[in-house]
C-alpha cells in the first residue's frame, strides 16, 4: 500500500506542469498543494499502569503499579497540505502559514517489559516470566506550521497539531506447570503534536521538489480499560491505564502542485 502511493505521487509529479505551482518562478516559493514522502527514526514509548482496589466487610485495599518501556524505530509517512504566504514585511521576510494532513504508516512497536517472579507456597517452589507489549498505529495527525522565510527559497517553522493512533496490549506469563496470554484493546488515542522543521526548495533539480528535516512529539492522553471483567465477581477492580509517546525525527522530499 504504501509503496503504491509513493509511486502515485511520482506519476501525478510527473503529469502537473511547474507552472501550476508556486516554486522558484514565484515571490512565495511554497504558496499551493503539496505531498511529501518522511523517513526517520521515532522513539515510540508506554507507560502501563495496572490497579487493583476493592473493599468488603473485613478488607479494604488500593494498589497499582506502573510500567514503563520504549523502544526506537525505523518510521515512515506519509503528508499532503496547503501552504500560504499570509504577511509581508519588506518582499523578502514573509510569514507563511501551511496546513497539514499526515499518516504515520510504521508498525507503532513501542517494545516490551518482561519480568521474572520466584518464590515458595505451601512449601513448594514456583516461578514464572511475565511479557508485556504495546503497540500504538495507525496514527493520523491534522497540523498547522506557521513559518517564517529564512532565505527566498527556506522556510523554518514551528508544527502545532493533533493526533490519534490504534494503541492494543498483549500479556503472556509462563509459569511453572502452565501459561496464561491476553490480549487488550484500548482503541483510539489521541493528544498534542508539536515541533518544529526546515525546508528548502531544490531548485537545480527542480523548480518544484524540495526537501526538509523535521522533529515533533506526540503526547497522547491515558485512557483506562478494565483489565479483568471476572474481578467484579470477587468485589474488586483490575484496571489498566496506557499512556503512549512518541518523538519522531526526519528528512522529507516533497513535491509542490
Amino acid at each position: 500500500m504504501f509503496k503504491s502511493k509513493v509511486i502515485t505521487m511520482l506519476v501525478l509529479s510527473s503529469v502537473v506542469g511547474s507552472s501550476m505551482a508556486a516554486g522558484v518562478n514565484s515571490d512565495a516559493y511554497f504558496d499551493g498543494f503539496y505531498g511529501q514522502v518522511e523517513v526517520g527514526l521515532g522513539s515510540q514509548s508506554n507507560a502501563n499502569t495496572w490497579s487493583y482496589g476493592g473493599s468488603g466487610t473485613n478488607y479494604s485495599f488500593n494498589d497499582s503499579y506502573q510500567v514503563q518501556y520504549g523502544k526506537i524505530n525505523p518510521q515512515y509517512a506519509l503528508t499532503v497540505g496547503y501552504s500560504k504566504k499570509i504577511f509581508d514585511f519588506d518582499g523578502d521576510n514573509d510569514i507563511n502559514l501551511a496546513v497539514n494532513f499526515t499518516y504515520n504508516a510504521t508498525a507503532g512497536d513501542s517494545g516490551k517489559n518482561t519480568s521474572n517472579y520466584t518464590g515458595v507456597y505451601n512449601g513448594d517452589s514456583y516461578s514464572g516470566t511475565g511479557t508485556y507489549a504495546t503497540k500504538t498505529k495507525n496514527i493520523y495527525a491534522i497540523s498547522v506550521e506557521p513559518g517564517y522565510y529564512l532565505s527566498k527559497h527556506g522556510l523554518g517553522y514551528v508544527k502545532l497539531g493533533w493526533a490519534q493512533g490504534q494503541t492494543t496490549m498483549s500479556e503472556n506469563y509462563a509459569y511453572t506447570g502452565g501459561s496464561y496470554s491476553k490480549d487488550y484493546n484500548f482503541g483510539n488515542q489521541s493528544g498534542m503534536l508539536f515541533g518544529f522543521g526546515f525546508k528548502h526548495g531544490l531548485n537545480a533539480a527542480h523548480p518544484n521538489v524540495y526537501w526538509g528535516i523535521e522533529a515533533y512529539q506526540i503526547n497522547m492522553r491515558s485512557k483506562t480499560i478494565t483489565a479483568d471483567s471476572s474481578c467484579a465477581t470477587y468485589g474488586y477492580s483490575c484496571n489498566l491505564t496506557s499512556q503512549p509517546t512518541l518523538l519522531f525525527g526526519k528528512i522529507h522530499l516533497g513535491y509542490m502542485f
